[in-house]
């Protein structure tokens, strides 16, 4: 059975809809920026395991939400996966605004696709090396990494660098989940609000 845009409900039209529009708009603008190239150093490969971990995550979000939507199929209520669908969304925005945020102030760029944790306080290995340069011509973050071969643990302290990897690790996590659970929340929405519909307003497939 298929159903045509001009026989739609008005609550799918007018609600459901805009939102799976602005999911493939977020999904198609900002995911292929959004990878996880963070590392705490230049001889660490954590990086890749944290995508991994990311990926289970979203399928177990997807498998779970797929599996409460199986259950609750015969209660054909979109008001549940609309109120789910909003609130992964505003979950989604303040963890992509913090995960970027936080990109940007913690790591700094190493190579031209990775970027290193940098700390809040050097080292005295770091503070001696930058008292060699005149505090007019300090050298920029990159330059640092760059003569530091990226051991970025001799330029911060580890536990520093630790807290801020696990905590973009975790804001990491949180953000593709939430998407996908917003993604996956909003095209149930719209199957249960075809499925309600009277068979005489259907169209045949």
């Amino acid at each position: 059975m298929s159903q045509t845009s001009d026989n739609l409900q008005p609550d799918v039209k007018r609600v459901w809809m805009p939102l799976l529009s602005l999911s493939a708009w977020i999904v198609a603008t900002f995911c292929s920026s959004l990878s996880f190239a963070i590392k705490l150093s230049s001889n660490s490969d954590i990086d890749g395991i944290v995508l991994v971990c990311a990926n289970v995550l979203v399928a177990l979000v997807i498998g779970l939400l797929t599996l409460f939507a199986y259950k609750e199929r015969y209660k054909k209520s979109a008001n549940i996966w609309l109120r789910l669908s909003y609130i992964s969304a505003v979950v989604f925005l303040i963890t992509f605004i913090s995960f970027l945020t936080l990109r940007i102030t913690w790591t700094c760029q190493y190579t031209s696709d990775i970027r290193l944790v940098t700390g809040p306080t050097p080292t005295s290995d770091l503070s001696n090396y930058l008292s060699t340069f005149e505090p007019a011509n300090q050298p920029s973050c990159s330059d640092l990494l760059a003569d530091y071969g990226g051991s970025t643990d001799r330029m911060y302290f580890q536990n520093d660098l630790t807290i801020r990897f696990v905590t973009l690790v975790f804001t990491f996590f949180a953000m593709w989940c939430s998407l996908a659970c917003a993604v996956v929340s909003i095209a149930y929405g719209i199957e249960v609000n075809k499925s309600t519909l009277p068979d005489s307003k259907r169209g045949a497939s």
